[in-house]
């Protein structure tokens, strides 16, 4: 058995492959957080590695970012909404299953046990990215929709089942630029410190990731969501997990699934990582080299991500370094727009492999959709396997039955067009995040504490969410997804092209 083979106890994904009619079509991931010079994705899924949105500008955001927030949007009665949002029928069945969560049970006796909890709501905090910031400054020309309407009418399905031992979730939410840490740091303290939460769902990406820390750390607040390092993993004092795989997951995946694949022999390595990515760069150097890989350029990129000037100038020597070693495949273990672009007007054309899936989702306005095809990564389901996964369906359908208005707008990823809201993005994030929640919830009983989340944590083994079917949390596992597929970037796949998968999704449990 060859190395992947150890690793991996492979599975077809039959919920929701067997589904998929058509073709993929071309949209962001609900990890991809935005496209133009704002580059990378979300935690998304979808993420929220989970990973995220990219960008060189150091510009804070101004106190207008925030002011772009929608409304608040009231609910109606909820009706018509289904009982099943599981991806499978072992993650439905989780919670049919929690007589304590059922609204027709007797509720267990329950106090004010923690911050955020009382004897009859659970505060949960929300941050949501500003797309109307993002899009008044050229740096995405359409966002997810009212994401706060899709995270509320998850929120509303789990209440309706009779909530968490019959307590009512209560959202709290906040909207902030990823443009720097500034925003996200007023809005950690915002959720936190003003609103006292008692866990803050899909956290900060991009350029705003360090300012997770401001919830785990400073606050001492639990975080579902965000980008999991080692190195800020010291700092937090609160729970902290992450539904997408971290980046060294995703990297020892990529390349036993490219050996499996008979990709990586015979050719000639570089490694390129980014500043914010250093931290796995020796990582990325040891699993190749494991696998056989001739590693013959290795480095660490200078210059900030989108500043094109900076990044022209260093490529304009990368390009020749990496052309005298006789290099023939690159691996970015970072984006790969600026690596895209100026290999291409330098007309070298290795092959490129990368483990930042999000970022090709959102490659943008740079490199033209044409300049990826062909780049190998690690995937997991599609956005439209996701998109008609039977608890998506679910989740779908209540919004739609709660929101006439917005029905026509929940249009499948490939349905989308130009400058259309990507509300996909939006329900699926917030769908398969409230699910992970609602199980770790039910897990930890109705005395919640931070002790009994970490318990239950410790404890849930192997779960399902809508949209991502293989996932484990327990001995030291704090990101949660297990569902992977060698994936390849197809221009052709609607208005921008998008990634296709490669055989079967496997179950990468450890």
């Amino acid at each position: 058995m060859n190395r992947a083979g150890r690793i991996f106890r492979q599975g077809v994904v039959m919920l929701a492959l067997l589904l998929v009619a058509a073709s993929c079509g071309g949209t962001d991931s609900v990890e991809g957080a935005v496209e133009g010079d704002v580059e990378g994705a979300v935690d998304t899924e979808e993420d929220v590695t989970e990973t995220a949105v990219d960008t060189a500008t150091d510009a804070a955001p101004t106190d207008d970012a925030s002011s772009t927030d929608e409304d608040p949007a009231p609910t109606d009665d909820g009706s018509n909404t289904e009982d099943d949002t599981g991806a499978t029928d072992d993650a439905s069945s989780t919670e049919e299953d929690a007589a304590a969560g059922d609204s027709d049970s007797e509720c267990p006796a329950t106090t004010a046990s923690w911050r955020g909890v009382t004897e009859d709501t659970i505060s949960i905090g929300v941050s949501m990215i500003d797309f109307e910031y993002l899009k008044d400054n050229g740096f995405s020309p359409f966002g997810w929709g009212d994401q706060q309407l899709a995270w509320q009418n998850a929120i509303d399905d789990i209440n309706e089942r009779g909530g968490i031992y019959c307590r009512q979730l209560e959202g709290v939410f906040a909207f902030y630029s990823p443009v720097g840490t500034t925003d996200a740091e007023a809005k950690c303290l915002e959720l936190t410190a003003d609103s006292e939460v008692f866990i803050v769902m899909f956290g900060f990406v991009g350029p705003a990731e360090p300012a997770n820390t401001c919830i785990v750390g400073q606050q001492e607040t639990a975080l579902l969501g965000g980008r999991i390092t080692a190195e800020r993993l010291d700092q937090a004092k609160a729970p902290w997990i992450q539904l997408n795989a971290t980046g060294d997951r995703k990297i020892e995946t990529l390349v036993g699934l490219l050996e499996d694949a008979g990709e990586i022999d015979g050719k000639t390595l570089a490694i390129i990582s980014a500043p914010q990515t250093a931290d796995a760069h020796q990582l990325a150097i040891d699993e190749f080299t494991a696998a056989g890989a001739n590693v013959a350029v290795e480095l660490v990129t200078d210059s900030p991500v989108a500043d094109t000037v900076a990044e022209d100038a260093e490529w304009g020597v990368l390009n020749e370094v990496l052309q005298g070693a006789g290099v023939d495949t690159v691996f970015f273990n970072a984006t790969v727009a600026a690596g895209l672009r100026n290999m291409t007007a330098a007309g070298y054309t290795p092959a490129v492999w990368t483990s930042d899936d999000d970022g090709l989702n959102n490659l943008g306005a740079s490199v033209s959709p044409e300049m990826a095809d062909g780049i190998l990564t690690v995937a997991e389901l599609t956005d439209d396997e996701r998109w008609l996964e039977p608890g998506i369906v679910a989740c779908t359908e209540s919004l739609a039955a709660r929101h006439p208005d917005v029905a026509t707008s929940l249009v499948a990823p490939t349905d989308r067009e130009g400058e259309e809201e990507a509300w996909f993005n939006a329900v699926i994030s917030s769908c398969s995040r409230m699910s992970m929640l609602e199980q770790l919830l039910l897990e930890a009983g109705p005395d919640l504490t931070y002790d009994s989340l970490n318990t239950a944590i410790e404890s849930i083994g192997d779960f399902a969410v809508p949209g991502s079917p293989f996932n484990s949390l327990g001995g030291g596992k704090l990101d949660a997804s297990d569902t992977f597929r060698l994936g390849r970037f197809n221009a052709a796949l609607g208005d921008s092209g998008e990634i296709e998968g490669i055989g079967p999704a496997i179950d990468a449990t450890p």
